[in-house]
């Protein structure tokens, strides 16, 4: 079933960590044209690559589908804190860690035991020297319920980078894209060294002594009226 469902997706090359059962796997598909990859490492929990594409450095990227059991999820972070240690190159993780650094990235009251695993999560990214990336849109990638009795939301996916990352793609965002059929919302990770769309604006900056020339206020009165502002 899942030689079938990686045809229709229409990439050529992927790799791919087997589910157990109805629970887990992970699938990377990637466009041969535009990279290379090789296999780093792979687990039940995480898959990693070495990507390169053209001259641009190569980075690892590590794809996590973290178990909800915290046994298994303490053996993925023993395995990620052991292979940071040996990591040079830019390090970019993703994916569903089935955890949350902050209270107020769970819907409702905080259960007893919400800190204490928000702390542990942190103390593991830390250890790793991992940053999360942020993100824009929904405040909740995982959402379960049909009514506010029932309800439950967090964010239990995102994208991790470590600091040799940012240094040589610092623009990287992640994007929370909307839901469809699954619990969980997609979420897009965008790669950039530079930054893209519109240029951001130059800072305005006025010197005091301006005003003691008297052709300031024509100056200023035609860029201000200008059809080039």
């Amino acid at each position: 079933m899942a030689n079938g469902v990686c045809d229709k997706i229409g990439f050529p090359n992927s790799i791919r960590v087997e589910a157990e059962g109805r629970s887990g796997g992970i699938w990377v598909f990637w466009d041969v044209g535009a990279f290379s990859v090789q296999l780093y490492s792979a687990c039940s929990q995480h898959l990693s690559l070495q990507v390169s594409r053209g001259s641009d450095p190569s980075w690892l990227l590590t794809a996590v589908y973290a178990s909800p059991r915290q046994g298994e999820q303490r053996q993925l972070w023993e395995r990620l804190i052991s292979h940071s240690k040996n990591i040079t190159m830019p390090w970019l993780l993703t994916g569903d860690f089935n955890a949350i650094s902050k209270p107020d990235e769970k819907s409702g009251i905080p259960a007893s035991n919400t800190l204490r695993r928000c702390q542990l999560f942190t103390e593991r990214m830390n250890l790793a020297e991992l940053v999360d990336l942020g993100f824009s849109g929904v405040r909740f990638t995982w959402s379960r319920g049909e009514n506010m009795q029932s309800y439950k939301a967090s964010r239990l996916d995102r994208s991790l980078y470590n600091i040799r990352w940012n240094s040589v793609f610092p623009y990287s965002s992640v994007l929370h894209l909307p839901r469809y059929h699954s619990d969980h919302c997609p979420i897009l990770t965008s790669v950039a060294a530079q930054p893209s769309g519109q240029q951001p604006m130059k800072a305005f900056r006025f010197e005091a002594a301006w005003l003691t020339d008297e052709r300031l206020r024509s100056v200023v009165a035609e860029s201000w009226s200008s059809s080039a502002l």
